[in-house]
């Protein structure tokens, strides 16, 4: 009778191919969260420069002549494009301001919606 004391050659390729699978669905989750990631922080920073716009608007830093503009900033070491839409509202003196923020490959990454009041006149 042979004794053996190692694996054979059907043991070690099944062992391989277990590893391979474990490694390449690891892989694949990694992919996953990686992309995740990236959403999360360009939602994050849409709604940063989304809010600054408002408050840029509220402050008259950007004027809204206009019923839609238009502008781009750097954050986050990437360029970012906002359009401003501005409508009116059923209340008097209260204006509807709606950003939408782009990337730099042109896909919307997230509307922000806010209010602006007219000052009433005093008589």
């Amino acid at each position: 009778m042979i004794k053996s004391n190692g694996f054979t050659l059907v043991e070690v390729l099944i062992a391989l191919v277990i590893v391979s699978l474990v490694f390449f669905t690891c892989l694949l989750s990694l992919s996953e969260m990686t992309k995740n990631a990236q959403y999360l922080q360009d939602k994050t920073i849409g709604a940063i420069i989304g809010s600054n716009i408002i408050v840029q608007v509220r402050t008259g830093m950007i004027s809204t002549n206009q019923d839609i503009t238009e502008g781009a900033v750097q954050m986050a070491n990437q360029q970012w494009f906002w359009s401003l839409q501005k409508n009116t509202s059923s209340l008097q003196g209260e204006q509807e301001l709606k950003v939408e923020i782009k990337n730099s490959h042109s896909k919307r990454v997230y509307l922000a919606t806010g209010f602006m009041y007219e000052k009433a006149k005093l008589q």
